[in-house]
């Protein structure tokens, strides 16, 4: 039987493969961290409620400013130099993450951390190596890929963190950076965009900005990581009411193998002409729901456990939608920057949830869930403004056809043609 358009081929599995392995080392510590780190933040020299959500918040204010410029020199330079800087700068702010021993060297540490933003690049480069048809599907991979990051990281990170010590987990985190580091320089196939590009200018900057489809879909993934930064500077310390930081796991395991599941069949159909909207309208419903029922359950460790579920599959549903359907309204001459726009707004939330949930440790923690449902209930709405991507798609091609037709009927009417 014939493959399917949608299906990768062999070089196109082989390339996601690699970059999903990449992404996965990289966030495999990084997310190792983050169930206990505001939790440790609580016990160093220094640590305020604000603070302490800066610690878990530094690291998006970086990322999100160094976006932009690292997919526009990935345009210009090549996607895997960038790749390689990032990820060493990132292994560099673990290392001095590892040995803080206050707050604010912590701080420092994930900052540098985030200045290695390499998101937009990996985005970019997954684009670059898939064909159209197939993208939704390879994108998809690496949100499994950091899905499963998650989710193994969530597992392992607080019962290593109180045999080892949490600094091991940063040493960890830029050891697997490195390695990864290595995989790029070796193995990882070279592009087109290798050799740099000169189409770039401000107006491509000015376009990705404008573009209607682009500023909702960066308004969503602002939404939903500002809402994810919130709750695990707050859940955390709030679980840890209920039960020891060793057995955090048996909470999130359960949790985290329900929101992979969803979202590999959620991505599988999202590959289909009209569902990947409906898809991705549903999780941000219900990341709007379970924060709802945060706000207005009853306090204990079942009301809490309901509502990471819920917005679990939320984050399951809407996490791999959001880039697919950004490399399918950017085009491949700004589809670097496009990536590098999104991701700002993608870490920016993160930063902006820090300091919310940070700042909201001093006060009822049923305001803060009432004002991320309210948030992600507004994007929700707009999101039904976003045209059907196969018919924006479609009429670019034609578009690039009508182009190439005319160029090719000038050249043939010039003498000696």
């Amino acid at each position: 039987m014939a493959q399917s358009k949608r299906q990768l081929l062999p070089t196109e599995r082989r390339a996601v493969a690699g970059l999903a392995g990449i992404l996965s080392l990289r966030m495999l510590g990084f997310y190792a961290v983050l169930p206990i780190l505001s939790v440790y933040a609580a016990t160093l020299p220094g640590a305020k409620a604000v603070w302490i959500g800066l610690t878990v918040g530094a690291y998006g204010l970086t990322q999100a400013i160094f976006q932009i410029p690292m997919g526009y020199l990935s345009d210009r330079y090549g996607r895997r130099r960038a790749i390689v800087v990032g990820l060493l700068i990132f292994a560099l702010g673990s290392i001095v993450a590892g040995l803080a021993r206050d707050v604010p060297l912590l701080i420092v540490g994930r900052t540098l951390q985030g200045a290695g933003a390499g998101a937009s690049v990996i985005i970019a480069l997954t684009a670059d190596l898939t064909r159209p048809k197939a993208r939704t599907r390879a994108m998809a991979i690496l949100g499994m890929a950091i899905g499963l990051s998650f989710g193994v990281g969530f597992v392992i990170g607080p019962p290593v963190a109180a045999r080892f010590g949490v600094p091991m987990l940063f040493y960890l985190t830029g050891a697997l950076s490195l390695l990864a580091a290595l995989y790029v320089s070796v193995f990882l196939p070279r592009t087109e965009t290798e050799a740099g590009s000169d189409r770039m200018s401000m107006q491509d900057v000015l376009q990705v900005l404008a573009r209607r489809e682009l500023v909702l879909l960066n308004l969503g993934v602002l939404s939903v990581h500002l809402s994810l930064t919130c709750l695990f500077v707050v859940l955390p310390i709030e679980i840890e009411h209920y039960i020891e930081r060793s057995a955090l796991w048996t909470i999130y395991l359960p949790v985290i193998a329900a929101g992979l599941v969803l979202m590999y069949f959620a991505a599988r159909r999202a590959d289909h002409p009209g569902w990947a909207r409906p898809i991705l309208w549903t999780g941000a419903s219900l990341l709007a729901v379970s924060c709802l029922y945060l706000a207005f359950a009853p306090t204990g460790l079942r009301s809490i456990i309901i509502g990471l579920f819920g917005f679990t599959c939320g984050v399951a549903l809407a996490e791999p939608i959001l880039p697919a359907l950004l490399t399918r309204f950017s085009p491949p001459e700004i589809r670097g920057t496009a990536a590098g726009v999104f991701n700002v707004h993608q870490f920016g939330g993160g930063f902006l949830g820090g300091l919310l949930g940070g700042a909201s440790l001093a006060v009822s923690l049923k305001w803060l869930f009432v004002l991320l449902a309210a948030e992600l209930l507004l994007w929700t709405i707009l999101a039904r403004r976003l045209p059907n991507p196969f018919r924006v798609e479609i009429a670019r091609r034609r578009q690039e056809r009508r182009v190439r037709s005319l160029v090719n009927g000038i050249d043939a009417k010039r003498p000696g043609a």
